[in-house]
C-alpha cells in the first residue's frame, strides 16, 4: 500500500486530458490481450479441421486478419505512447525544477546543490520509464491472465494445478527478492548520493585543493565515500542474478511439464491433437504472462527511492515572494523577529527600523545573523516569530549576496537576470555607472563572453561590479549589501566604494558589513549584540 501511494505522486503530475488518455489505453490494451486469448481457440478449429482432411478457409481468414489487426493495433498505440511518455517527462521536469526554485531556502540548503542536481540526472530519468506504456498494460496483463488460469481449469485441472504450483514458487521467489535484494539496491543508490554530494561540495574548492596539493585527499575521501555503493551495487547484481536465474529455470520447467501433460492427454485419447497445442499455447501464455508481471514487479520495487526523491523536492515547503511596489513606501520595521536553522536561534526578539532614504550599516561578529537579517526583509526568509513591516506599502527590494550570485553563462545572460527586457543601450549604462565600461570595450566577444562557474574567469573586483551592474539594471527603492567587498583586492575597494556612492544615491540602503572602509557610506551604524538585539 506504501508503494501505491509513492506512485500515485507521478499520477498526480499527470495533467487531467492524459490521465483520460491513459484510462482509454489501459481498456484497448485489455481489448488487446482478450483477442490474443480468442486466437488459440481459432487455432484449435484450424488443426481439427485440417486433421480430419478439410481446410476452413473462412477460419483461417479471419485467424490472419484478427492476427494482424491485433499487431498493427498495439504497434499504433506503442508509437503514440513515445510522444506521451516524452511529453508528461517535460511536464515532471518543468514541474521539480519549478518546486526547487521556489523552495524554502531551508529546505534546500540542508543538502548540497549537487543532491538535487542528482534528481535530475539520476532519478528523472528512473521514473520517466514509468511513463511508457508497460505501467498501463499492467491491468491487461493480469485480466488476461486471470482469464488463461479459468480456461484451463475448465479444461484440465491437472495442467492447472502444474501451473499454479510452479507460479506459486515463482511468486515465493519474487516476494523473496523484495525482502534480501532490493535493499541492497537502495543502499547502493543512498551511498551514491551522498558520493556526489560530497564530491561536488569538494569541487567547489578546487582552487584550494590544487593548492595545498590535495588530490590524494580527495581521492582518499571518494574511496571512502564510494566502497558502500561498490559493496552493496555487487551484492544487488549477485542476488539478482541468482533469483532471476531461479525464476527463468522455473519458468522453462513449467512450460516442459505443460508439453508433457497436454501430449500425454492427448495420446490417452482425452483430448483432440488441436485441443493440445491450444492448451500448450495456454499453459505458454500464462507462464509468460506471469513472468511479465513478475518481471515488472521487480523493476517498480527498484523505483520507491526515486520517487521518493523526487516527492521530497515536489512537496518540501515554499516560500512566496510578495507582490513589491505596493505602494509609496516610508520605513521598515523589522518588530520582535525570531529565526533558527535546525532549532538554533541565530535571531531571537530582533528589532530595528530603517527609514526612507536612510543607509544603515548592519555590524556583528560572523554568524550572529546579519545575513539572516537581509534575507526576511527581501522575503527569502520567513520568520518563526515576529513580522516585517513596510508602512505605506511594499517597495521593490534587491539583494546584493556576497561574492555576488554569478553563473557560468554569457556576460549578457548574467546581466538579464535582473531585466530580462533590457536594451543593448541599457546594458552598456548599466557596465558604465559600475565601472566596468573600459574593461567591456576590451572583451574580444562582448557580451558573449563567458564569465566562468560563479565567475571564476573574471577578477574579484569584476566579479563586484558585474553584480553591481545588475542591480543598476533591476533599480530596486531598497538595496540590501551583504559583504559587497569580499573577495575584492585592496588597491580596488576605493574604485568599488565610489561606484557604490553615486548608486545609492536617494536610495534606501541596509549594509551588513565587517569591512569598516564601508561605514563611511552609512548615514548610521546598528550592531548586532550577543543578545541579539539592535543597537545604534
Amino acid at each position: 500500500m506504501e508503494t501505491i501511494k509513492k506512485f500515485k505522486v507521478l499520477w498526480e503530475i499527470i495533467p487531467k486530458k492524459d490521465k483520460v488518455y491513459y484510462i482509454v489505453y489501459s481498456i484497448i490494451s485489455i481489448a488487446h490481450s482478450l483477442l490474443f486469448v480468442l486466437l488459440p481457440f481459432l487455432y484449435r478449429d484450424i488443426i481439427n479441421a485440417v486433421t480430419a482432411g478439410f481446410y476452413p478457409e473462412k477460419r483461417a481468414f479471419l485467424y490472419i486478419v484478427l492476427t494482424i489487426a491485433g499487431y498493427a493495433s498495439i504497434r499504433l498505440w506503442s508509437l503514440i505512447n513515445v510522444y506521451k511518455k516524452e511529453k508528461l517527462t517535460k511536464n515532471l521536469l518543468d514541474k521539480l525544477f519549478s518546486s526547487i526554485l521556489k523552495m524554502d531556502f531551508k529546505s534546500f540548503l540542508r543538502k548540497d546543490a549537487g543532491y538535487w542536481a542528482s534528481i535530475f540526472s539520476n532519478d528523472v530519468d528512473f521514473a520517466s520509464q514509468l511513463y511508457s506504456d508497460f505501467l498501463y498494460t499492467l491491468p491487461a496483463e493480469f485480466i488476461t491472465f486471470i482469464v488463461i488460469l479459468v480456461i484451463l481449469f475448465i479444461y484440465s485441472k491437472p495442467l492447472l494445478i502444474t501451473v499454479t504450483i510452479v507460479l506459486s514458487m515463482v511468486t515465493l521467489i519474487s516476494l523473496l527478492r523484495e525482502k534480501y535484494v532490493i535493499p541492497h539496491y537502495d543502499r547502493a543508490q543512498e551511498s551514491l548520493r551522498i558520493t556526489s554530494d560530497h564530491i561536488n561540495a569538494h569541487l567547489k574548492g578546487i582552487d584550494d585543493l590544487i593548492h595545498y596539493r590535495g588530490e590524494s585527499f580527495l581521492k582518499k575521501k571518494f574511496l571512502k565515500d564510494f566502497t558502500p555503493y561498490i559493496h552493496n551495487i555487487k551484492n544487488y547484481f549477485l542476488r539478482d542474478f541468482l533469483n532471476e536465474y531461479a525464476i527463468n529455470f522455473l519458468n522453462e520447467f513449467g512450460k516442459f511439464a505443460a508439453i508433457g501433460i497436454s501430449l500425454l492427454f492427448f495420446i490417452r485419447g482425452n483430448y483432440s491433437f488441436g485441443t493440445a497445442v491450444m492448451l500448450i499455447t495456454f499453459a505458454t501464455m500464462a507462464y509468460g504472462r506471469a513472468s511479465y508481471l513478475v518481471d515488472n514487479m521487480r523493476w517498480l520495487q527498484n523505483y520507491p527511492p526515486h520517487i521518493e526523491t523526487i516527492k521530497e523536492a515536489i512537496e518540501s515547503p515554499q516560500f512566496e515572494m510578495e507582490d513589491q511596489h505596493t505602494g509609496n513606501f516610508e520605513e521598515s520595521i523589522l518588530n520582535d523577529v525570531s529565526f533558527s536553522y535546525d532549532e538554533k536561534f541565530v535571531l531571537e526578539n530582533f528589532n530595528m527600523y530603517i527609514k526612507k532614504g536612510e543607509i544603515v550599516a548592519l555590524v556583528g561578529k560572523s554568524g550572529i545573523g546579519k545575513s539572516t537579517v537581509l534575507k526576511i526583509i527581501s522575503g527569502f526568509l520567513k520568520p518563526q516569530k515576529g513580522e516585517v513591516i513596510f508602512l505605506q506599502g511594499k517597495p521593490k527590494i534587491g539583494m546584493l549576496f556576497q561574492e555576488g550570485r554569478l553563473f557560468n553563462r554569457t556576460l549578457k545572460e548574467n546581466l538579464l537576470i535582473a531585466k530580462p527586457d533590457a536594451t543593448y543601450e541599457e546594458l552598456v549604462e548599466a557596465l558604465k555607472k559600475a565601472g566596468l565600461l573600459d574593461w567591456f570595450e576590451k572583451l574580444s566577444n562582448g557580451f558573449d563572453t563567458q564569465i566562468g562557474q560563479t565567475g571564476k574567469l573574471i577578477s574579484g573586483g569584476e566579479r563586484s561590479r558585474l553584480s553591481i551592474a545588475r542591480i543598476i539594471l533591476f533599480d530596486p527603492e531598497i538595496l540590501l549589501l551583504d559583504e559587497p567587498l569580499t573577495g575584492v583586492d585592496q588597491d580596488r575597494k576605493e574604485e568599488i566604494l565610489d561606484t557604490l556612492k553615486e548608486l545609492l544615491n536617494g536610495k534606501t540602503c541596509i549594509l551588513a558589513t565587517h569591512d569598516k572602509s564601508l561605514l563611511r557610506i552609512a548615514h548610521r551604524v546598528t550592531y548586532i549584540t550577543k543578545e541579539e538585539d539592535a543597537y545604534d
